[in-house]
């Protein structure tokens, strides 16, 4: 018969949709499903307070079709964003820096829990 050491519950929480600072806490190097190369990006919300919220995930997949989400991500890190530039990005880079996104909601499949997605990423001069 399987143990385990039990765990103090994880809270399960929510922001309402809406403009949000993130901040990278942790970004790893993966492959995606379809074998591409991705960073597994893992952004805590910053709420008005200053303390932190929620934990979002993101996946930014090096693909010509997903470029204008890292291109996107970039920009609300504050990057310069050149078209045409090959860049080249290291996940352990990308830890404990901040940027804006738009939050939007999703219904959870356990007891109707809503969860917050990154509907998309945001300059911070950028209204939501």
């Amino acid at each position: 018969m399987p143990t385990y050491t039990q765990t103090e519950p994880k809270p399960v929480y929510f922001v309402e949709p809406g403009k949000y600072k993130l901040e990278v806490v942790s970004a790893v190097e993966k492959l995606s499903q379809a074998g591409n190369p991705m960073i597994k990006v893992i952004c805590k919300v910053i709420l008005a307070n200053g303390e932190k919220g929620p934990e979002i995930h993101e996946h930014l997949t090096f693909t010509p079709k997903a470029a204008w989400k890292i291109d996107q991500f970039r920009a609300a890190c504050g990057q310069a964003v050149v078209p045409g530039e090959e860049v080249t990005i290291e996940a352990e880079d990308l830890v404990g820096v901040s940027a804006w996104a738009l939050l939007g909601e999703e219904e959870g499949t356990d007891n109707g829990h809503r969860f917050n997605k990154i509907e998309r990423w945001m300059l911070p001069t950028e209204s939501a």
